[in-house]
């Protein structure tokens, strides 16, 4: 399939993220050296705790049982342009993801993006001193609304059978209301890479907009990859969802993206 570029592409955000592992003396020493190397490239900081909270039963009596609780804690590093965020690593102790994020004035492409990883992904992986890893994760988010489709959802109501392909009328579906959520997953197979696909879709909470996500993945707990042929696989899992994109988008929508 070509690849087409748009110039308005209801592309809000692109984020590669990369599964390793590492103890946790040797991630929390290396964790506070790499915060403060960072900080000029990178000068807003903010940590996320994420509790996973088990409760079980015990003579019909619920309780929490110390073993089964979980903290989570996620590193954020943001640099912005022009005023505005739009660069974010973030770093869990068994994840590190790469977020670029539109701007008013520059919707991004994929060559940002890889520019991006391959810089930074190089030089958190000597830091931390990782070689291997269990694959990667390319997701693309996409937004459905009066900012990023201004030609389609001009009322209350999204034409949702206008816009993308899986829901075009007539058909068994004459009319949708909300709340949305969908979840479509397919497989792919690229050489003998296999790219496990997940697209989904769904309303924003208080918004005329859906969101619509393309999530691809290599990872696999018992893969060992390097990095070099790790953001080789980045590439691949961008044309599939590339493939998608275009697959899922109808022909009048991705007109209305300028196509060049």
């Amino acid at each position: 399939m070509p690849k087409i570029k748009y110039r308005r592409p209801p592309l809000i955000e692109r984020a590669v993220s990369i599964g390793y592992s590492i103890e946790e003396e040797p991630y929390q020493l290396k964790l506070d050296s790499w915060t403060a190397g960072i900080k000029k490239d990178f000068s807003e900081a903010s940590v996320q705790n994420k509790w996973e909270i088990e409760v079980a039963e015990k003579n019909g009596m619920p309780y929490l049982p110390k073993d089964k609780q979980k903290i989570t804690t996620k590193y954020q590093f943001w640099r912005s342009t022009g005023g505005e965020k739009d660069h974010c690593i973030q770093v869990w102790r068994d994840r590190v993801s790469f977020n670029l994020l539109r701007t008013n004035d520059h919707p991004r492409t994929y060559e940002d993006l890889r520019v991006f990883i391959h810089e930074w992904s190089a030089k958190w992986a000597r830091h931390f001193e990782i070689s291997s890893f269990r694959g990667a994760t390319l997701e693309y988010v996409n937004i459905i609304s009066t900012q990023t489709m201004p030609l389609f959802c001009k009322s209350r109501e999204i034409p949702i059978g206008d816009i993308l392909t899986t829901f075009r009328v007539p058909g068994p579906i004459q009319n949708l209301a909300p709340p949305y959520r969908f979840l479509f997953y397919l497989n792919h197979k690229q050489g003998e890479l296999p790219v496990r696909l997940r697209v989904k879709l769904e309303d924003t909470p208080g918004e005329v907009a859906l969101r619509l996500n393309f999530t691809a993945s290599t990872e696999k707990p018992e893969r060992d990859v390097g990095l070099d042929a790790m953001l080789k696989e980045v590439d691949v899992m961008h044309d599939v969802i590339l493939g998608e994109f275009e697959a899922f988008f109808t022909e009048k929508a991705k007109d209305s993206f300028g196509p060049t």
